[in-house]
């Protein structure tokens, strides 16, 4: 246990695990290691580019879905405008047509007691 078995060579003091004197083994662990530390940096970088695109797609999204939504709301004012414009020309030609009526009623009374005055007189 003074970190120099010569079954197992060299030991961690503080793990108890086995250490390699030889430097290839050494290098060879180190290189998995840093490939190891590679791989998660670039999966990192893929699921941080794939939040990246998720949220420019969820972004167009909601731009797209306001653009319907303005679309909608200009369609209806349109719509209820022109509702609005029909009920007011329909009210003007009732108006028109009354006083036509009117018109054409007080016409027929002025004949009429022209006509009475024209019997009378006889």
């Amino acid at each position: 246990a003074d970190g120099s078995s010569s079954h197992f060579g060299r030991v961690n003091q503080i793990t108890g695990t086995p250490q390699d004197d030889d430097p290839v083994k050494a290098a060879a662990k180190q290189d998995y290691k840093s490939f190891l530390q590679q791989q998660i940096e670039e999966r990192a970088k893929l699921k941080a580019a794939q939040k990246e695109k998720e949220r420019l797609e969820d972004e167009r999204e909601a731009q797209r879905l306001e653009r319907e939504r303005l679309r909608l709301k200009a369609e209806f004012e349109a719509e209820l405008q022109a509702k609005k414009e029909k009920e007011a020309a329909q009210q003007k030609m009732n108006e028109e047509l009354k006083r036509a009526a009117e018109e054409r009623f007080e016409s027929l009374l002025v004949w009429d007691f022209g006509a009475l005055l024209i019997l009378v007189s006889f």
